[in-house]
């Protein structure tokens, strides 16, 4: 059931704010300089189709998931002009970090409501994505830590090859 607090926990703060983590770290690891506008709206697009395919219970999880990696996929390398390789590549790298924090932050909240009290947060449409928004600031410190190094490093890389 939609309500305007579900979708903007879960539509902002969860499906937007994990699109554009994902989007700083698939530019970290492709070591492509991020350009905000296009950026801006790759994250709007993806965030929204996600919210539509897992809000549409037409797919399961690893569907939908895969749905949602080609539609970024697509979106980073005709709109970011991302090289394909280094985008497959990142997408990947960043759906593992992904899995890793929602790993975390599921076990944080096993820690706080405790094993029996799981499901019932899980039930609550506001419950379940507000429990979310951890695991994605946690993914949003990751992707910038990946982009400031990567980046930094492509820039150390370039004036060692100048200097020669």
């Amino acid at each position: 059931m939609f309500t305007p607090l579900g979708f903007l926990l879960e539509g902002v703060l969860g499906y937007l704010l994990q699109a554009i983590s994902f989007l700083i770290g698939m530019h970290g690891i492709a070591r492509h300089k991020i350009s905000v506008k296009k950026s801006a709206i790759v994250c709007v697009i993806c965030a929204v189709v996600t919210y539509l395919i897992r809000s549409s219970g037409l797919f399961t999880f690893g569907v939908h998931t895969m749905l949602v990696l080609l539609i970024i996929n697509a979106a980073c390398i005709i709109i970011c002009k991302i090289s394909i390789r280094p985008c497959i590549l990142g997408s990947i790298l960043m759906m593992i970090f992904v899995l890793l924090s929602e790993v975390v932050n599921v076990g944080i909240l096993y820690i706080l409501v405790g094993a029996n009290e799981i499901n019932t947060v899980m039930n609550n449409e506001i419950y379940k994505a507000a429990s979310a928004i951890p695991g994605n600031i946690l993914l949003l410190a990751v992707s910038l830590l990946i982009y400031y190094f990567r980046m930094r490093k492509g820039k150390k890389d370039e004036s060692s090859q100048h200097n020669s």
